[in-house]
């Protein structure tokens, strides 16, 4: 599997160099449950909610020969706080082993942190909501 990660017109293109050991994708749904007075509960199901994804892994600080690709964890770390404070959303692609893309959607960032580890990299942990794009019409 390799993860790709971008800006929202795939200019800037980072291929995460260590695969997360897990990676939580969430579907919610805005269901809402009432409570009558003759009928006890009933449920109302609502439309599909916004994804959320999930994950902790960590970025080199130097080459491993293991890594799936050369980022190191400032540049990493400059990418993902650039397009936080610019408020866009960024682009997240997953591919299987086979080459086949399963899921390419855009993220606003919700939460992303940063710290070390004992060997002197970069972990991190980043929290995403999908960003559907809405068009104005005049």
């Amino acid at each position: 599997m390799d993860i790709f990660v971008s800006s929202e017109d795939r200019k800037e293109v980072l291929q995460l160099p260590i695969i997360p050991e897990e990676l939580s994708v969430k579907f919610p749904h805005n269901n809402q449950t009432f409570s009558t007075i003759s009928e006890g509960d009933i449920k109302l199901i609502g439309m599909p909610g916004l994804k959320s994804i999930a994950f902790d892994s960590w970025f080199p600080m130097k080459e491993y020969s293991f890594a799936k690709s050369p980022l190191l964890g400032t540049e990493a770390k400059e990418f993902f706080v650039k397009w936080k404070k610019k408020r866009r959303p960024i682009r997240i692609v997953i591919v299987n082993n086979n080459g086949y893309e399963f899921h390419n959607e855009l993220y606003a960032i919700e939460e992303i942190g940063f710290g070390y580890d004992r060997v002197g990299d970069m972990t991190y942990s980043l929290s995403l909501e999908q960003f559907v794009p809405k068009k104005v019409i005049k």
